[in-house]
């Protein structure tokens, strides 16, 4: 007999591939801040809740400002003196009455006194804490009455969405990244769920230690899972 040919038949068609690799990373909130005293006093009042949001300007915590207030009182009339001196000082001058020394040393007390009215405003408004962007105040480590210097820590302030996630890639995978890919995180809290983003940002240089590439994506986190 003739010859039978068995024939298997596949439907070609086109798709996307995609290579994926698996890395540890970290992530991180889109803004934090820890808010510190600038001035040294006692903490008046404290206008938030921990946990609560917060909006950028808002006010979230007052010192005691009757000193402050008598310190600018006192350099404004120092330097109102100063302003009038100095009016003096230049019609003297003008009429060979005083020395150029003497005329310049007063332009340099007004100066000198301009200078010190507007560091007391800047200290009478750092005696207001305010958000420095929309977030979510996080512990508070002072009550009120309590005194306070500078540097002193005072809470948190984190914006949680988005979230940043950063991790390293291995250099050989260097020429495939590119910002706007996506990324796929999973975490141990929620480990049947997987959040998704894009890459934002390649480190233009490798790590010469690791041999990797730091890359940084951004994940939406509109329902808070992600800390």
């Amino acid at each position: 007999g003739e010859m039978v040919v068995h024939v298997v038949a596949f439907q070609t068609r086109a798709q996307a591939v995609e290579e994926r690799v698996a890395l540890v990373g970290t992530l991180d909130a889109n803004e934090a801040v820890e808010l510190k005293s600038e001035v040294d006093g006692p903490v008046h009042t404290v206008h938030f809740e921990e946990g609560q949001a917060v909006t950028a300007g808002e006010v979230l915590m007052e010192f005691d400002r009757e000193k402050l207030i008598a310190n600018l009182a006192s350099a404004v009339a120092e330097l109102q003196l100063a302003e009038t001196r100095l009016a003096r000082y230049q019609r003297l001058v003008d009429g060979g009455a005083v020395s150029r020394q003497e005329f310049d040393e007063a332009v340099a007390t007004h100066q000198t006194r301009a200078a010190a009215v507007r560091l007391a405003e800047e200290n009478l408004r750092d005696a207001t804490i305010r958000a420095p962007f929309d977030g979510v105040i996080g512990e508070r480590v002072v009550s009120p009455g309590q005194y306070v210097t500078r540097g002193t820590p005072l809470a948190w302030v984190v914006d949680l969405d988005p979230m940043k996630a950063e991790f390293q890639v291995p250099e050989r995978y260097l020429q495939e990244l590119r910002p706007g890919q996506a990324v796929e995180v999973r975490v141990a809290a929620y480990p049947e769920t997987a959040f998704t983003g894009e890459v934002t940002f390649v480190d233009p240089q490798v790590d010469e230690t690791t041999r990797t590439v730091l890359v940084k994506a951004v994940l939406p986190n509109s329902d808070g899972k992600l800390r």
